[in-house]
Parts: C-alpha cells; structure tokens; sequence
C-alpha cells in the first residue's frame, strides 16, 4: 500500500491558468504540488507515484477524462481509491450527484486554503 503525504496536494483541471494560480497559492503555504491537465494525466500521476497526496482537487468538466469518469475510475482503483477528492466546478447547479465536497469557481481564496488544510491533516498509510 502506498503512503500519503500529509502536505502534498494533485490539482486537475485542463484550465492552465487556475493549475498556476492554485499551485502558487498551495505552495506559498507550504504544500508540495503537483498538476495534471485532465482526467488521464492525473489518474496517471497518482497510479506512478510512489507517495500519494493528500487530496485532489478536481475539475469537473476537461477533455479526455471529466471529473465524474475521473472519480469512478479512481474509486475502482486499489491504491489510490482512499485519496480523498474536492470537486470543483463554475456550474455547481448543474453539476449530477458527487460524492465529496466542492469548491465553486470562481474561488474564494480563503475557503480553497480551508478545505486543503482539513484534508492535510489527515495521514492515511
């Protein structure tokens, strides 16, 4: 079983402008990150990686893999089906059901540093 890295954080989203943003203000508060620029690449990441982040943070509509597709395939997925995913999304209302917490775009600062602190106490091994 891999371990989790209590202040490491995966950001998917195919938009590289809010990947840059949300890196720079996760590592300006002392998490190690790491960003994938759709579904593939990010199940791809954390299949490889040897320690898992923390938390996902989770575009919800991207080309090749959507975050719905993401989070059945990573739920099905023995190792990394424990990593807790935030769903984001511009379009909450039209969002189908999730099953985990959401961060609306656009973000409040605040509230993204929030939800990545409560993930980041919690170590799974």
């Amino acid at each position: 079983m891999k371990k989790t890295s209590p202040k490491k954080v995966l950001i998917v989203d195919d938009d590289f402008d809010i990947r840059l943003a949300l890196a720079e203000l996760l590592i300006g508060e002392g998490y190690k990150v790491a960003t994938a620029r759709d579904g593939q690449a990010g199940l791809c990441y954390l299949e490889n990686e040897q320690e898992l982040p923390c938390l996902v943070l989770l575009d919800m509509k991207m080309p090749v893999l959507n975050g719905y597709q993401f989070r059945n395939i990573q739920k099905n997925t023995k190792d990394i089906s424990e990593v807790p995913v935030v769903f984001m999304s511009a379009e909450p209302k039209k969002l189908e059901k999730i099953d985990g917490q959401f961060l609306e775009k656009p973000f409040d600062l605040i509230n993204v540093i929030k939800t990545v602190e409560k993930y980041s106490k919690k170590t799974v091994y």
